[in-house]
C-alpha cells in the first residue's frame, strides 16, 4: 500500500479494545507516516534492480504512450469523446462512426526488458513551533513470468465429486509481461501551539500503474482446438489521503482528535481482448469466441471521510474511609469518544464488441489490419460488426455510513501487578447499493446493523519485564464494496473473470486470546499466545461456474471456528560465545486449526431432500506460518540479514456450489538477503544497500483435487541502492 520510504512505523494489533474500529477479525496494522524532524534534514537515493525471469530478456509490449513512464498513460487511452452514454438505438451510420473512432491499436511486439530504476528523496526542517517534512519516491519495474492455467468447468456430483480430471476444461499457458510504475509523495507537518497542544497534518499521494500483456496458448476442451488469446490492460490506481489532527493536554483531561479525507480511484482504459483459433491446416484465424475483439473501459472512484475523537480522563483509585487501603492512589483512566465514517463509491464498466461476422479478406492478418476502421460497421457488408454489450449491473453505486461510540476503563487492581481493561463500543452501520441485477428483485440492496461490541482484558505482571494477558471480545467483519460489486469483469479464454456478490452481509466474530510475554532486554523477547474464534456467516473467496465460464466471486457460509497458538522470539546470540556478538535470531511461528460448516445444497421442501453440509478448512487460513530472521550487525562491516518464510497448504478458493474440490495453494518457501553498509566517500556519508529477493525461487503451485491448476515462478530479484542523508 505504502512505499517504505514514507513510513515511520508499523504496529500489528492482535487484541481488540473498544477504542479501535469494530471491523476487527484477526488484527489491525497501525501505520504511522513520517513525522517532522527537529532540525534540517534532507536526503536522496538511487536504486536499480534486475530479475532473473525478465531483465535483458524478451519482453512483450505494445504501442502505448510516453506518459506511461510516469504513471499517467490513461489519458491517451480514454474513451473517444464521440461515444455517447449508451450505444444501441442510433442509426447504423452513426454507430459505424462510433466504432471507427477507437484507436486501431491491437498488436503486440517484442522488445528487451531493461533493468528497474528507482529514485527517492526527502527534506524537512523545524521553523520555531512549525515542523515540516516532504518525501517522494518514483520507481519502475519490469516483470515477466510464464503461467500454467487449467480450468475445471463442469460441475461435479454432490454425493461424489469424483476424479477432477473427468471435469477438466481448458489447459493454457500464459506469458504475463508487466511494466509497473509507482509515483508517490508524502507531506507531514506539525504546529506546536504550546508544549501541551499540537496540530498535525499528514497527506499522502500514492499512484501505481500496471501495463500488462497476456499472451496465451491452450487447448479448448469443448472444441478440441488450440486458441491463442491475448489481453492488453493498462490499470491506474491512486490513493490521495489527507488528515488533520490534534493532541491537547489539560490538567484533568487529554483530548486526541483527527479527521481525514481520502480519494481512491481505479481506471482501466481501453482494455483489449483478442483471440485466434488454430485451424486444421495450421493457420491461426481471428475469432470472436471467448471475448475476442472486446474493448473494456472501467472507472471507479471512492471517497472516504473518517473522523474520531478520544477523550482520556486520568484519575486515582480510592474508596471512602480506609476501605481497601492497598487500592488507594493507583493510576487509572477513563477513555471515551465518538467516531463517524462515510464511504461513497461509483463504478462504471463499459464493454464494446468488434466481432468478425462476415468474410474477411485474410482472417490470419495482423489484428490492426483486421480491425482497421475501414472494416468496421453495422451489418453487411462490413466484416467487423461493432456493438456495445454493457450489462445493466456494470453501473454500480454504493455508500456506507458508520457511526460509533465507545467507553473504556483501565483500572489497576494491584499496584504494578494486575490491571483490567474493559468497556464496549457500539457501531451503527448503513450500507446501500444501487444495483440492476436480474437475480435481485429490488434496485436497492440495504445492509443495516447496530452492533454492541464489548471487550474485557486482564493483564498480570508477575515482574516488571513480564506480562500475562487474557482477553475476550465481540467484533464484526463487514463486506467490502469490492466483494459486493455486481459488475462483471471479463477475462480471456483460460482465465477466470470476476463477479461480486451483492447478497453478502455482515460477519460476527467472537475472540478469545491469552498471551505470555517476557521482555528480558530492550531488543529481546519471548512470547507464547493461544487464541480461539467463533465466526458467524464467514465470507470466503469462491469460484462460480456459469455454463462454460468460471468467475472468481465470494460466498457466505453458516459458521466457522478456529483455534491455535503463536510463538515469537528475538534473542542476541552472544550468550553462546563472545565471537557471536552482533548476531541475533528472531522467529514467529503460528499453528492454526479451522473448520467451516458449508452448505453445498439447500434442503428441498418439495422433494424432502435434506440439505447437504460439508465440513472443511476456512478459506485463506493457513495451517501454519513460519518466519525467521538471522541478522549480523558490526560497526565497521555493516548489517547483513537473512529472512525466511513458509506458509502451509491453504484453500485459495472454495467450490462448494460446484461440488468440486477446492483450489489449494501449496506450501511455498522463500528466502531473502539484505546487506546495509554506511561509508564515507570523499567526505560524503552514503548508505549502500544490496538485496536479493526470492533466492530459492520456489514455485507458486495451486491444485484442484491434487491435479495441477496453476504453476509459475517469479524469478530471483537482485537490487542495489545508494542514498545520501544529512
Amino acid at each position: 500500500l505504502f512505499p517504505a520510504d514514507f513510513l515511520d512505523s508499523i504496529s500489528i494489533i492482535k487484541t481488540y479494545t473498544p477504542d479501535l474500529p469494530g471491523d476487527f477479525s484477526a488484527g489491525l496494522a497501525d501505520i504511522e507516516l513520517l513525522d517532522f524532524p527537529d532540525a534540517l534534514t534532507y536526503g536522496f537515493g538511487l536504486s536499480s534492480s534486475g530479475n532473473s525471469n525478465t531483465t535483458f530478456q524478451d519482453f512483450t509490449t505494445y504501442d502505448g504512450d510516453s506518459h506511461d513512464y510516469f504513471g499517467f498513460g490513461g489519458n491517451e487511452r480514454a474513451l473517444p469523446d464521440i461515444i455517447p452514454d449508451r450505444i444501441g438505438s442510433q442509426p447504423a451510420a452513426q454507430r459505424q462512426s462510433f466504432g471507427r473512432s477507437f484507436k486501431d491499436n491491437w498488436e503486440t511486439h517484442e522488445t528487451t526488458a531493461p533493468n528497474d530504476f528507482g529514485v527517492n528523496g526527502q527534506i524537512g526542517n523545524r521553523f520555531g513551533p512549525l515542523g515540516v517534512r516532504l518525501a517522494f519516491t518514483y520507481n519502475t519495474k519490469y516483470r515477466r513470468r510464464n503461467e500454467h492455467q487449467r480450468q475445471f468447468l463442469q460441475q461435479g456430483s454432490i454425493d461424489d465429486p469424483g476424479d477432477v480430471t473427468n471435469n477438466s476444461g481448458d489447459n493454457f499457458e500464459f506469458d504475463r509481461d508487466q511494466f509497473k510504475v509507482r509515483l508517490g509523495a508524502v507531506l507531514a507537518a506539525s504546529y506546536a501551539i504550546s508544549p501541551n497542544h499540537r496540530i498535525t497534518l499528514r497527506s499522502l499521494l500514492d499512484r501505481n500503474s500496471t501495463d500488462e500483456v497476456l499472451t496465451g496458448r491452450g487447448l479448448v476442451e469443448q472444441t478440441k482446438r488450440t486458441a491463442l488469446p491475448t489481453q492488453l490492460q493498462y490499470k491506474q490506481d491512486e490513493l490521495a489521503f489527507g488528515q488533520v489532527g490534534g493532541q491537547h493536554h489539560f490538567d484533568v483531561v487529554d483530548i486526541d482528535w483527527r479527521t481525514a479525507l481520502s480519494r481512491t480511484t481505479q481506471n482501466i482504459p481501453d482494455w483489449r481482448i483478442t483471440n485466434r483459433v488454430v485451424q486444421d491446416d495450421g493457420s491461426a484465424v481471428v475469432s470472436g469466441d471467448s471475448g475476442g475483439g472486446t474493448r473494456v473501459f472501467a472507472d471507479l472512484t471512492e471517497y472516504l471521510t473518517d473522523s474520531k475523537l478520544d477523550v482520556t480522563v486520568p484519575f486515582k483509585t480510592g474508596l471512602p474511609g480506609e476501605m481497601l487501603s492497598f487500592w488507594e492512589g493507583l493510576p487509572a483512566k477513563l477513555k471515551f469518544g465518538p467516531a463517524y465514517a462515510f464511504r461513497e463509491r461509483e463504478s462504471t464498466l463499459r464493454t464494446f464488441n468488434f466481432r468478425a461476422e462476415n468474410s474477411l479478406p485474410d482472417p490470419t492478418a495482423p489484428f490492426d489490419d483486421i480491425y482497421a476502421p475501414g472494416n468496421i460497421g453495422v451489418g453487411d457488408p462490413f466484416p467487423i460488426n461493432f456493438s456495445e454489450n454493457t450489462q445493466p449491473q456494470n453501473a454500480f453505486q454504493a455508500h456506507e455510513d458508520l457511526f460509533g461510540g465507545y467507553g473504556m476503563l483501565e483500572l489497576p487492581i494491584l499496584r504494578d501487578r494486575l490491571r483490567v481493561i474493559g468497556g464496549s463500543r457500539v457501531e451503527y452501520s448503513y450500507t446501500q447499493l444501487d444495483v440492476t441485477v436480474p437475480t435481485i428483485e429490488t434496485s436497492k440492496v440495504i445492509k443495516n446493523h447496530t452492533d454492541p461490541m464489548p471487550s474485557v482484558g486482564i493483564i498480570y505482571s508477575p515482574r516488571s519485564d513480564m506480562n500475562v494477558r487474557g482477553a475476550w471480545s465481540q467484533t464484526v467483519s463487514r463486506p467490502e464494496f469490492r466483494e459486493l460489486s455486481p459488475a462483471i469483469y471479463p477475462a480471456p479464454r483460460g482465465l477466470r473473470g470476476f463477479l461480486g456478490n451483492p447478497t453478502l452481509d455482515q460477519t460476527d466474530v467472537m475472540n478469545v486470546d491469552v498471551r505470555w510475554e517476557w521482555f528480558f532486554s530492550p531488543t529481546e523477547l519471548i512470547s507464547v499466545s493461544g487464541f480461539y474464534k467463533e465466526i458467524d456467516a464467514p465470507i470466503e473467496q469462491s469460484v462460480s461456474i456459469s455454463g462454460s465460464a468460471a468467475f472468481d466471486t465470494f460466498q457466505q457460509n453458516k459458521d466457522a471456528k478456529l483455534y491455535g497458538f503463536e510463538f515469537e522470539g528475538r534473542k542476541d546470540l552472544d550468550f553462546i560465545s563472545p565471537w557471536l556478538t552482533g548476531l541475533s535470531f528472531a522467529t514467529n511461528v503460528s499453528y492454526v486449526q479451522s473448520e467451516v460448516t458449508a452448505q453445498v445444497r439447500a434442503a428441498n421442501p418439495n422433494t424432502g431432500e435434506p440439505a447437504v453440509i460439508r465440513k472443511r478448512d476456512l478459506q485463506g487460513q493457513a495451517p501454519f506460518v513460519v518466519n525467521a530472521t538471522l541478522e549480523y550487525t558490526h560497526p565497521d562491516y555493516g548489517t547483513a540479514r537473512v529472512l525466511y518464510n513458509t506458509i502451509g497448504d491453504t484453500i485459495e478458493r472454495v467450490q462448494d456450489v460446484n461440488s468440486l474440490p477446492d483450489f489449494v495453494k501449496k506450501r511455498r518457501d522463500s528466502l531473502d538477503f539484505v546487506y546495509l553498509k554506511k561509508a564515507e566517500i570523499a567526505g560524503v556519508p552514503l548508505t549502500f544497500k544490496l538485496a536479493v529477493e526470492n533466492l530459492i525461487n520456489d514455485k507458486y503451485l495451486t491444485t484442484v483435487g491434487g491435479v495441477l491448476q496453476e504453476d509459475y515462478r517469479t524469478g530471483v530479484t537482485a537490487s542495489f541502492g545508494v542514498s545520501y542523508a544529512y
